[in-house]
């Protein structure tokens, strides 16, 4: 991906330590999207089993899911 965006094939989302070279080099620019991320949507799926209870932690992040979808409704 690193490639391709360095290519002048489009832009993307890149994870800051893979981007940090080509920024450094110059050879990537990173521009502002902030109008975009305020509107971008990110589909997330979580995913029980029937056989297994959820841990603590799984309970924790499915409610934290839940409340953030809930909140971000409408």
């Amino acid at each position: 991906m690193v490639e391709l965006i360095g290519k002048g094939a489009g832009w993307g989302w890149i994870p800051q330590h893979l981007a940090a070279q080509k920024l450094a080099d110059g050879s990537l620019e990173c521009i502002s999207l902030n109008d975009v991320v305020a509107s971008y949507h990110v589909p997330v799926d979580a995913i029980f089993s029937h056989t297994y209870q959820p841990g603590e932690a799984g309970v924790w992040l499915d409610q934290q899911l839940n409340a953030l979808i809930t909140a971000n409704k409408g």
